[in-house]
């Protein structure tokens, strides 16, 4: 390989791994606009899988969410994840959760925000708003 070809390489290498670095300064950056705070916990009766309530705080001009979100026993809570996010509801409502059966998550307290959004299932757990 010739010295240019040597220098291109090498280049490239500095370019990807700066492009990387300001990915990542960005990504967490974003991250940590908003506040978030766990109001409620609790695991299934198998201990299989942990459901979640925390309120989102984005600041002044974002309003307050509440939001629902399940995950398998033994991980961390991770507010970023939309995937695992089964209700995001504005406001400030009191949710309750509770486990109907082992696969079967009610959460009570929800108001009909035309604006919410809801997921009937998550993996193998059914969904309801009580």
């Amino acid at each position: 390989m010739s010295k240019w070809a040597r220098r291109g390489v090498w280049a490239t290498v500095v370019a990807l791994v700066v492009v990387y670095a300001l990915w990542l300064v960005m990504t967490i950056a974003l991250r940590s606009k908003c506040g978030n705070e766990v109001l409620q916990e609790i695991d299934s009766q198998d201990h299989r899988y942990t459901a979640s309530v925390f309120e989102r705080d984005c600041g002044a001009t974002a309003p307050f969410v509440r939001v629902v979100s399940l995950r398998t026993e033994g991980t961390k809570l991770d507010t970023e994840s939309r995937g695992d996010w089964i209700l995001a509801l504005r406001g400030q409502d009191t949710l309750q959760l509770r486990w109907a059966s082992e696969r079967h998550l009610v959460i009570g307290g929800a108001t009909r925000d035309p604006k919410a959004q809801i997921r009937s299932s998550w993996l193998d757990v059914k969904v309801s708003l009580e």
